[in-house]
């Protein structure tokens, strides 16, 4: 099962935002935050509005650690528009995650170099 509210808190500690703030930002209660990194579920306009203040897509994270295939699909998501091979799906994938771990180093960078420069002020 995936919780997503565990890795919404994640996040949140690895970006330097306190589930106060959080909670101002989403204008809601902080004990309402505390609810929501208690949840394995919740409504996806809420957890678009985290993703936005986070900087983080957790949409496609649960997309990505569900199992959910990652394809072109129709609009009945039954049949694939294109054929791809595994091995070129494999790769594709590989590179989108190794870019998105990338991403995400920089991003904890930039929050601990903005950290510092608070702190010099």
């Amino acid at each position: 099962m995936l919780l997503i509210g565990h890795k919404i808190d994640e996040i949140r500690i690895l970006r330097g935002i306190n589930k106060s703030e959080l909670a101002r930002r989403l204008y809601k209660s902080r004990s309402n935050i505390e609810d929501i990194v208690l949840r394995d579920s919740m409504d996806t306009e809420l957890l678009i509005k985290i993703s936005r203040i986070l900087n983080y897509n957790f949409l496609l994270w649960l997309a990505l650690n569900s199992g959910l295939p990652i394809d072109n699909t129709d609009d009945y998501g039954k049949i694939p528009l294109t054929k791809i091979s595994e091995e070129d799906k494999n790769e594709w994938k590989d590179k989108y995650l190794n870019t998105i771990e990338k991403l995400s180093m920089v991003q904890e960078e930039n929050a601990t170099y903005l950290k510092k420069q608070q702190l010099i002020k």
